[in-house]
């Protein structure tokens, strides 16, 4: 098991993640313009309020630093239908609270601190299995130990498990059946890459959402 924070390099422009969220909005992807579709999926039962972010099959167990109440919430998907490349994420977001958007900033992880980046860096995520999820750190500790003791089978239930739910976008998978922990997993835009976590602030300072950012878009 290894840890798969990466620091990533930042487009010279930032989607309005917003927007993304508008239903009926387009985007410019590969030079295209498409209109985005939201879908909500489900909700991700977090009982500690410690959110981990990841490819689940890396096994990484570092939650963010900004904690939220114990609970369940709702997750979503903005998402294209391209014409040559099919249904693809462009986001997926962490619904916490009711409101506006108003600052957009960089979820991080203990000993990340933003200050130590250079310009056009970002901390991310590494994907190797074509996804990435929203779950508990409890969730994701026993998804590590399970992992850590897989002969195969496991994971590969799980990407089985993915392929034949939801066109292949989306699952949920409960981790934990004693409290009810879960994985939201979606597929994460093309696929492999490095993807960064955000976090959405109202005006009068509250945690409206997180939200990753799969970077499908031209600008």
């Amino acid at each position: 098991m290894r840890n798969p924070t990466e620091i990533g390099e930042l487009g010279d422009q930032r989607a309005d993640f917003n927007r993304l969220y508008r239903e009926g909005a387009t985007i410019q992807v590969l030079g295209e313009v498409i209109p985005i579709h939201v879908e909500m999926l489900t909700e991700v039962v977090l009982p500690t309020g410690q959110v981990v972010a990841c490819d689940p099959s890396y096994g990484d167990t570092i939650p963010f630093v900004q904690h939220v109440p114990p609970g369940r919430y709702p997750v979503s998907i903005a998402l294209i239908r391209h014409p040559q490349r099919g249904n693809r994420p462009l986001a997926a977001r962490l619904h916490l609270a009711e409101g506006e958007v108003v600052e957009w900033k960089m979820a991080l992880q203990e000993g990340q601190d933003a200050v130590t980046l250079k310009p056009g860096e970002e901390f991310c995520y590494g994907v190797d299995a074509g996804v990435g999820c929203f779950m508990d750190v409890s969730a994701a500790r026993l998804n590590a130990d399970l992992l850590d003791h897989d002969d195969g089978s496991y994971w590969m239930g799980l990407a089985d498990k993915l392929f034949t739910s939801n066109n292949g976008l989306w699952m949920n998978h409960v981790v934990d059946a004693a409290t009810g922990a879960n994985m939201v997993v979606f597929a994460s835009g093309w696929g492999d890459g490095c993807y960064t976590t955000f976090e959405g602030w109202s005006a009068d300072r509250r945690l409206l959402c997180l939200l990753t950012d799969f970077g499908l878009h031209d600008g």
